[in-house]
């Protein structure tokens, strides 16, 4: 090498890329202004020899050899930049012509920069990641990551052997974001990121904000575009604001996906694509207007269901790819179907290959170990004092509505977020500012979250699944609520699944229980959830839950199912549930569709189908369900045999008033008798739980009914009528 060469060579940064732990590459690497020439250098290990390739007068120009590990070095005259190549040859003869990753400027701004550790970029993953692009007429692909505690981070995969010597990244920012373009890389490619830490310790993540991976237990991430998917649900989408009002119905059929549907051929699972003829024949055959499901991110452990994530941007590989999700989607959205997602932000998968400790130190989880680690989900909660974090958090939630068009986010398990001691042992926690147990920062994140998604997304609901009563979880955030639009109503679930489990004999005693639930009806918005969790691992299914005979059992099924659509707030209920399964749910097994070959299994869906649609078409039944004034007591007092009357009211399409009777028999006897009503006028029963067509004994109420002034159950009216065991009956109301 000669002596005026050498002299212009930055040796302590060369000899930091050949030991790997350079973090500004781009001080030696590339081409460089030095004085009145241009220094050309690059590290190419295995190999013997390099030419740099000028395209522009179509010259060789041998590169000295500066080490020989592989770093070659060349001084050429000008002072004007200009595209090059490089020409390898290694030392088995193979040759190989690359263009150089440090000759491209990376085309990411200061305030790409400066809104990302603030925790505001609301396009976060355009930045962060694998994207695929052109820069300067060369196609490749331009990697990003944020890793402030390494001292050098690598981009590795099959393009460069998962050497990460070959493709050392350049720090952007003293706060951890390392970038490089590389040429050459098209889509499908393997990668991961491999970090070095002070000391020496050198290993392997996957991208944080993949948008694919290999497969479910830690592979390599996958370069890919957003998916490009020729959506035909436009109109759909634009009338999403009023459909999901609240004075439109809620009926959430919830899913886990791998096990709606099984394939027939071996496969462990179906694809995206081959859910959707079934799923949407189902939805549309029982007047669902939602569906919800369990999560779809890539995740690790299937006994997880789901809700320990590995992968926040990339919808798990099990049944196939971001298209094949799309293309579901667009189905569903045809069909008139809302598509709700469930969520977890609160905790992710102690994978070795995710998120835990990122860059070898706690990054993205708890800084300390006692608020770290989150027993009952096995998993290691978010640092929502990171604002980096928060904007990783934030950014997947509108990936997934904006880039999948989801109607709705269910965020899952929102106490452990809300609190610094939920979930954690005694002492396993430190207070707040204020000295109380409230995560405030957490808190904050979900306000700017409700406020940012709302404002970008109008019609977009969310729903909270918040199990300790904190109070305001539907309120605005101006108002100082977390900005729900709706809540899991969990009281109102235990009461109704305990109330089921009682025998009809001694229902009188617990009829307190069944009637306190319109003391808390309006304090929130509700979803009525009857969920997985509820049915599975060992949970009886609801038809096991009832207790007597099995005709009995079969009309207390109905009873129920037809009892939570009558009640104020929005319907869930899970899969299989709605064909009366006997068994507990696992998600090994297929949704026991076999069931309706069996008489009483097909007689009880007749009836699950007709409620929904009697749902769908009564204003009465959904309208503004959380206003105390669309619902009335008409007697709520009789315990002794287990029966409660109520009004629903709402306004139907032309503006006018619309009130239905509901009479609900819990108990196992059947009567003819007066029921007191408050109002004149005639009640025309429109359903019955036990008509024959739907398994039960047919003793329904034919003809209208006018009111007659006799005295019943407190009331100056009454009606005489038919009251099956065991019955829902509903009942149009005239008005004299």
């Amino acid at each position: 090498m000669n002596d005026k060469l050498y002299r212009y060579m930055n040796w302590p940064v060369i000899e930091g890329i050949l030991y790997a732990d350079e973090d500004e590459p781009q001080k030696v690497l590339g081409m460089h202004k030095t004085g009145a020439n241009l220094l050309v250098q690059t590290f190419q290990p295995g190999a013997k020899s390099v030419q740099l390739l000028l395209p522009e007068d179509n010259k060789m120009k041998k590169m000295e050899v500066a080490d020989e590990e592989g770093f070659f070095a060349l001084l050429i005259p000008g002072t004007k930049k200009v595209p090059y190549r490089f020409e390898v040859t290694y030392e088995d003869g193979s040759k190989k012509s690359i263009e150089d990753p440090y000759r491209f400027d990376v085309p990411i701004t200061e305030d790409d920069l400066a809104e990302f550790h603030a925790g505001v970029h609301e396009n976060v993953h355009h930045l962060m990641g694998a994207h695929l692009q052109t820069i300067d007429g060369v196609q490749g692909c331009l990697f990003t990551v944020w890793a402030p505690n390494v001292i050098r981070a690598s981009v590795v995969g099959e393009f460069n052997n998962w050497d990460g010597r070959v493709h050392p990244m350049m720090r952007l920012s003293d706060k951890g974001v390392f970038s490089l373009f590389v040429p050459g890389v098209k889509e499908g490619a393997l990668y991961k990121f491999e970090l070095r830490k002070r000391g020496g310790e050198t290993f392997m993540k996957a991208d944080p904000y993949g948008f694919a991976f290999e497969d479910a237990n830690g592979g390599a991430s996958i370069v890919c575009t957003e998916a490009e998917f020729e959506w035909s649900d436009q109109k759909f989408c634009k009338k999403r604001e009023l459909a999901q009002a609240p004075t439109e119905p809620m009926n959430i059929y919830e899913v886990y996906l791998g096990s709606f549907l099984k394939p027939k051929d071996g496969r462990l699972y179906c694809n995206y694509r081959e859910f959707a003829p079934k799923l949407v024949q189902h939805l549309k055959s029982l007047s669902y207007t939602h569906v919800e499901f369990m999560p779809l991110m890539e995740h690790d452990k299937d006994q997880s269901l789901g809700y320990v994530t590995t992968g926040f941007y990339a919808p798990t590989s099990r049944y196939g790819k971001a298209e094949d999700l799309k293309y579901l989607i667009n189905a569903l959205h045809e069909a008139g179907i809302h598509v709700i997602m469930d969520f977890d932000i609160s905790y992710y998968s102690t994978a070795e290959s995710g998120l835990s400790f990122f860059d070898g130190t706690p990054l993205y989880e708890e800084k300390d170990e006692k608020r770290r680690y989150y027993q009952p989900a096995d998993a290691f909660l978010f640092d929502f004092r990171g604002r980096e974090v928060k904007n990783f958090l934030l950014g997947a939630i509108l990936y997934w509505v904006e880039e999948f068009h989801i109607d709705g986010i269910r965020i899952v398990d929102l106490a452990s977020m809300l609190y610094l001691d939920y979930g954690r042992r005694d002492g396993a926690y430190f207070s707040n500012m204020y000295g109380d147990n409230v995560n405030l920062e957490a808190v904050e994140f979900i306000r700017h979250m409700q406020q940012v998604l709302k404002k970008r997304n109008p019609g977009v609901i969310t729903i909270a699944e918040e199990t300790t009563g904190w109070q305001g979880v539907t309120e605005a955030t101006t108002n100082g609520g977390l900005g729900f639009d709706y809540k899991w109503n969990i009281a109102w679930k235990q009461t109704f699944l305990d109330y089921a489990g009682i025998d009809p004999i001694f229902r009188s005693g617990a009829h307190e229980e069944l009637t306190s639930t319109m003391l808390y009806a309006y304090y929130d918005r509700y979803v009525l959830p009857l969920s997985h969790d509820d049915f599975s691992h060992g949970n009886a299914s609801l038809l096991n839950r009832v207790v007597g005979e099995k005709e009995d059992r079969y009309a207390a099924l109905r009873m129920l199912l037809a009892y939570r659509m009558v009640h104020p707030g929005r319907k869930l209920i899970f899969m299989g549930q709605d064909l009366g399964e006997p068994d507990s749910w696992h998600e090994s097994r297929e949704v026991e569709w076999y069931l309706l070959d069996n008489e009483n299994h097909a007689k009880l869906q007749h009836m699950i189908a007709d409620i929904h649609k009697l749902y769908l078409t009564n204003p009465a039944l959904y309208a503004n369900d959380d206003e105390e004034m669309t619902f009335e007591w008409v007697d709520s007092m009789n315990a002794k045999n287990a029966r409660i009357t109520f009004y629903r009211h709402g306004i139907d399409s032309h503006g006018k008033k619309q009130t239905l009777f509901v009479l609900c028999n819990f108990a196992n006897v059947m009567k003819i008798l007066q029921i007191g009503v408050p109002k004149k006028g005639t009640y025309k029963e429109i359903f019955n739980t036990d008509k024959e067509q739907y398994g039960g004994t047919g003793f329904v109420n034919p003809r209208a009914k006018k009111v007659v002034e006799k005295k019943a159950d407190g009331h100056p009216y009454s009606i005489k009528m038919n009251m099956p065991p065991l019955s829902v009956l509903l009942f149009s109301y005239t008005e004299e």
